[in-house]
């Protein structure tokens, strides 16, 4: 069975950042509908990439469907509105025809990368670096562990129990 644009409530592209996780890159609607993609982001990326050799797959809600492709780290949701249509045949080309030729979103910087240039202006403690970065503090000091040997940061001195760190 064939889905139509009459069939299609909206189009959404869910993609993957390493540090924030699911990240909404797309959305269109071609109706008004109930659907708040942004509330579910997790919860549709887990449920559908479930692992290897992902197929599309669909799920069955009281008031619409939703069938999704998985390329890369990009999961592109159908939400439809007719519950008939969830062995659809031509997904490939309504995402084709519909979806925008997304950019890559490639890093500008790595974290390392990251820390080394907030390093290079001014020294920190783990706790103020902390504030720049979404990790936890132990994190951080791997990072600064692995700097430190590559000999890009060095250990500057104490605050009281706190390591001083700066650039090399």
């Amino acid at each position: 069975m064939e889905i139509k644009q009459d069939d299609i409530q909206s189009i959404a592209v869910i993609g993957f950042d390493e540090i924030t996780g699911p990240v909404l890159k797309w959305k269109k609607d071609f109706i008004s509908s109930n659907v708040q993609v942004e509330q579910f982001l997790t919860s549709f990326y887990i449920m559908f990439n479930n692992g290897s050799n992902f197929m599309p797959k669909a799920i069955q809600y009281d008031n619409f469907s939703v069938i999704t492709i998985f390329k890369e780290m990009d999961l592109t949701c159908f939400f439809l509105k007719n519950k008939d249509l969830l062995d659809a045949a031509n997904l490939e080309q309504l995402e084709q025809q519909y979806i925008p030729k997304l950019k890559k979103q490639v890093r500008e910087k790595t974290i390392k990368e990251e820390m080394v240039g907030l390093l290079e202006n001014e020294e920190m403690t783990v706790k103020e670096i902390k504030k720049h970065f979404k990790f936890n503090a132990n994190t951080v000091r791997k990072y600064l562990r692995a700097l430190e040997e590559e000999g890009k940061l060095k250990r500057i001195g104490t605050e009281g129990r706190a390591i001083i760190w700066g650039a090399s």
